[in-house]
């Protein structure tokens, strides 16, 4: 991506209401979970990481920037609440749509844990999967309150 798209494009997110929170693919096959508004300039974007740590990126490392959809699939907690069977249902039907699309677990913590690849272990308790850094990731259905597409929305 150009600086300029990179800039557009978070301009956008940032003002999106409400603000949903979003990945910053870099080059070198890192992604970065931004869950509040950065701030930036022409170049760079500085945020607060998931340690609570100010990071930051230069724009001419990013390869892509996914938004998630605004509209969850799955909602424990609220009006489109669905059962533990139900969201069984779901993740098995997300894991063999073709073409895969990735998605997230939104949590009732509110981390969001990406599911990027279809390779998941379930049953009607939980799923396990390895996330990007293949570190096995255990969601308990239990726990999450919603289920989001991932989109991309800009690649270069």
């Amino acid at each position: 991506m150009t600086n300029k798209q990179v800039e557009d494009k978070l301009t956008e997110l940032v003002h999106r209401e409400p603000f949903v929170p979003f990945m910053v693919d870099l080059v070198n096959g890192q992604s970065l979970l931004l869950t509040q508004p950065p701030v930036f300039d022409e170049t760079a974007a500085g945020y607060f990481n998931s340690d609570g740590a100010l990071a930051n990126f230069e724009f001419n490392s990013v390869r892509a920037i996914r938004q998630f959809s605004l509209e969850p699939i799955t909602r424990i907690h609220g009006v489109l609440a669905m059962d533990l069977k139900q969201i069984e249902l779901k993740v098995t039907e997300l894991k063999h749509r073709r073409p895969f699309v990735p998605f997230a677990f939104e949590m009732a913590d509110g981390q969001l844990l990406e599911v990027l690849e279809p390779g998941l272990a379930l049953d009607e308790t939980g799923v396990g999967f390895f996330n990007a850094d293949d570190a096995l990731v255990d969601v308990e259905f239990k726990n999450v309150r919603a289920i989001r597409l991932l989109t991309a929305e800009v690649r270069a």
